[in-house]
């Protein structure tokens, strides 16, 4: 499989909804990117961190950055604080773009 170079997430008020605080893989960000890429939360083919994404289609591990927008609202969102639906761009490490 390919990766893209860009992965363009959108967050929905449905993802905070049904996120859960401090998952790195039932997050709002990891079910917005599940979503996108018709993948599964619970067999952990999505990987939040505080600084990548780490994403695991058909057995090969692909990381992504984590711009510092997307940070700021896990560490709202783990916090406890109101946070709002939200799309942003996340690179391929070591990608073309």
């Amino acid at each position: 499989m390919t990766a893209p170079d860009e992965l363009v997430i959108s967050v929905t008020a449905e993802d905070i909804r049904d996120g859960e605080p401090e998952s790195a893989c039932a997050c709002p960000i990891a079910l917005a990117i599940a979503r996108l890429l018709d993948a599964s939360t619970e067999d952990e083919d999505v990987i939040v961190g505080r600084e990548v994404i780490l994403i695991r289609p058909l057995g090969v591990l692909i990381d992504y950055e984590l711009p510092a927008s997307a940070a700021q609202f896990i560490r709202a969102f783990d916090n406890g604080d109101a946070v709002e639906p939200f799309t942003f761009t996340a690179r391929l490490v070591g990608g073309t773009s």
